[in-house]
């Protein structure tokens, strides 16, 4: 065994090379915002913190939170007039977090599963990290993979305390300011901080030490957070949209979700939230190959053994992921006739479902789960299945469910209607967990078990290359366009030039971003311009019927004209 006892460092260098490989792979070729609403609308939260001219621009986009614009903020600095080169190093800043993420799961994993087996641990960090929606993250600016790190450390915080009868106050103030900041880089994030704020107060109820002056003092502490960050929020709506257009540019703000739903106590209402939360622990067990409902058995069972002292963590991981899905499940409440993925919309839980997955393979290397479990959460998921089959639409607008961002996993079936694409996606799971509990269960050596996890990362890997190449590279292609209308925008300007914007569609927030300096000025008409000036269009019949008169054009793609008058 000595000879063996540095294999875990080994082995977490080899997933961390993983990872890297997977992020530089192709950070060449992303340029441009592809996700063009969110991805433009965390940029945004960037240009406001360094006041740059894009008010024009930004408020007819969505509100999306200030939170990860400090991230944003500095790479937006230091790039200057360089966007692309701001896109790639926030594709670096995501791997560089997904590293992170690495190393907290395999130390919340030695400390979980207590034998001290390094290696074990490490191949189980790679299993849950190298997960093909992290992966899949990396590629754009969204905060996916910063709130997934920012749950990863919560979660290994709550194991500190949970072993430590006198933690450190410290400890409390993290906690507290992770929910906080987690609730500024999106509202949905909510849950994280209702979350780490009832783990600070059960920590100090259980231990019943001289604990009512802390709890005031952090109840002091968050609340001077949330009144921070309400502050903050104010004065960036403010500066992002005029009175007029605040109402409408709000679907993303928790509050204004839940004041729009007035229908919520009809029986329609609560048909269709039960249905979305049935979509989304379908997701849950999907994705997780069923070891993240075994994760959720390990939660009660431990529940029901120490029932006098529960064990933080595990409150943790179960509680966060139950208000996630229901947040998520009010986010995405009806529309299933219209949009497929809504049913069963991934990216809003993905972060909170890996502790419990974690949770899950721990407990069946133990051997906790009997096959009598098993077979049950087989059962219900098969159940799940069945209910999110029929009232998925087969013949929806997003039909081919391989083409939807939110199912990253892997709903990669070319010339399948919907629902059987849920059936075949749940047999494959199940499949997958079956094959992985008997041969984590049944063997009696480490050596099976680390090959079935090792077989996870595999899958994972393989599932994420499907989904890339069937997806980001395609959209890749499609936003660098705009890179070139800027470049051609560049070499017509004068100095003191301004872009005017007349029906820009998506491309008007691309060519913002990779001017990001520059005020684009949106115009209601494009014969009041100036001579010379140069003015951008979507790409459309109509658009060249009304302009080609009296402009020539400059530069044309598959989204966007630029025209000379």
């Amino acid at each position: 065994m000595t000879k063996y006892k540095n294999m875990y460092i080994y082995i977490l260098l080899i997933f961390t090379v993983i990872i890297a490989i997977l992020t530089f792979k192709e950070i060449k070729s992303n340029m441009c915002i592809s996700i063009i609403g969110d991805e433009f609308g965390y940029w945004s939260g960037a240009a406001f913190l360094l006041d740059k001219p894009w008010r024009s621009v930004a408020s007819t986009n969505s509100y999306y939170g200030w939170g990860y614009g400090i991230l944003l903020a500095p790479i937006m600095f230091f790039c200057k007039d360089n966007a692309s080169m701001m896109y790639q190093i926030s594709i670096f800043l995501n791997g560089l977090m997904l590293c992170g993420v690495l190393f907290i799961v395999y130390s919340a994993a030695l400390k979980i599963f207590e034998d001290n087996n390094k290696i074990m641990c490490s191949i189980m960090a790679g299993a849950v990290t190298i997960f093909p929606s992290s992966i899949y993250e990396i590629f754009n600016s969204m905060p996916e993979i910063l709130l997934t790190l920012l749950t990863w450390f919560s979660f290994y915080l709550t194991i500190i305390m949970y072993e430590n009868k006198n933690c450190k106050l410290i400890y409390s103030y993290i906690l507290i300011f992770i929910g906080a900041f987690a609730f500024s880089v999106h509202q949905r994030a909510i849950g994280l901080l209702v979350v780490n704020l009832f783990i600070v107060i059960l920590y100090y109820m259980q231990r019943n030490i001289h604990s009512f002056k802390k709890l005031l003092v952090i109840l002091s502490f968050f609340l001077c957070l949330i009144a921070m960050a309400v502050v903050i929020k104010n004065k960036y709506l403010g500066w992002l949209y005029s009175a007029a257009s605040l109402e409408g540019s709000l679907e993303n703000d928790f509050s204004s979700v839940i004041t729009s739903k007035k229908d919520f106590l009809s029986f329609h209402a609560i048909k269709s939230f039960a249905i979305s939360i049935i979509g989304k622990v379908y997701y849950f067990g999907s994705t997780t190959f069923l070891f993240g409902i075994v994760g959720i058995v390990s939660c009660f069972r431990n529940l029901k053994r120490h029932l006098h002292e529960i064990n933080l963590a595990y409150a943790f991981a179960f509680l966060h992921l139950v208000q996630v899905v229901v947040i998520s499940s009010v986010f995405m409440m009806g529309g299933f006739e219209s949009r497929t993925d809504i049913l069963i919309y991934g990216r809003y839980i993905e972060y909170a479902m890996m502790p419990l997955m974690l949770i899950g393979i721990i407990g069946l290397i133990r051997k906790k789960c009997t096959i009598k479990e098993a077979c049950i959460i087989i059962f219900v998921y098969l159940l799940l299945a069945i209910v999110v089959s029929k009232n998925i639409a087969s013949d929806s607008i997003n039909t081919n469910m391989g083409n939807i961002f939110a199912l990253a996993y892997a709903f990669c079936i070319k010339n399948m209607n919907n629902d059987v694409a849920i059936l075949y996606n749940g047999l494959r799971a199940i499949i997958t967990f079956v094959f992985t509990y008997l041969l984590i269960v049944k063997s009696k050596g480490n050596y099976t078990k680390s090959a079935a996890m090792l077989a996870i990362v595999i899958i994972n890997i393989n599932t994420f290359i499907s989904v890339y190449e069937g997806n980001i590279l395609l959209w890749q292609k499609k936003a660098n366009e705009c890179t070139l209308a800027v470049e051609s925008y560049k070499q017509q300007k004068q100095e003191g030039d301004s872009i005017y914007i007349y029906d820009g569609g998506i491309g008007t927030k691309m060519i913002q971003f990779l001017l990001p300096n520059e005020e684009c000025i949106r115009i209601n008409n494009p014969e009041l311009v100036d001579e010379d000036a140069l003015i951008l269009t979507q790409y459309n019949k109509e658009n060249e019927d009304k302009i080609s008169n009296e402009h020539e054009i400059i530069y044309r793609n598959s989204i966007v004209i630029l025209w000379q008058k």
